[in-house]
């Protein structure tokens, strides 16, 4: 189901189950989250994966994105401990580096099942260190140079603590 609210926030309410009417965002997603899976499951081999992953996929303003993060450096994506996806609506889902953001935030949907909500920054960065460099890995089996830009993000990530 896709609403828009003042062109501003368009609201995909999406999961596994639900992705059907929506063809220029169910292909892409499907892949992703497969491929999420996979990562996941084959580096936690301790963790069992729900057959039904429960995640909500908003795309929404980048404005929005930005003014979640206080006016600084927005990325294109993000993910919630409850399973909320929020994403640029300006991203093209055809394109192959879309499909890796949102396998990147898929695997957050499974950290979050597997280990709860982030207590500390360096547990902060472990987690994205694994979504960055699980995209950054599709992206080079796909042959496309974005993946070296995907690990000059990761290798940017701090901690200030």
């Amino acid at each position: 189901m896709l609403g828009c609210l003042f062109a501003l926030v368009c609201v995909l309410s999406l999961s596994t189950s639900a992705v059907g009417d929506i063809p220029q965002v169910n292909e892409p997603l499907v892949r992703a989250e497969g491929r999420a899976r996979m990562v996941y499951a084959m580096a936690h081999r301790d963790f069992e994966i729900p057959r039904v992953l429960d995640y909500t996929l908003t795309a929404v303003g980048s404005q929005i994105l930005q003014d979640m993060f206080g006016g600084h450096g927005a990325p294109q994506a993000v993910t919630y401990p409850n399973g909320h996806i929020y994403i640029d609506q300006r991203l093209d889902y055809a394109d192959v580096y879309v499909e890796t953001i949102l396998e990147h935030e898929l695997i957050h949907v499974l950290q979050y099942l597997h280990k709860g909500p982030i207590r500390s920054c360096q547990e902060w960065l472990a987690r994205e260190t694994e979504a960055y460099l699980a995209q950054a890995q599709q992206l080079d089996a796909m042959h496309d140079v974005r993946g070296m830009m995907v690990r000059r993000t990761l290798a940017s990530l701090r901690c200030n603590d």
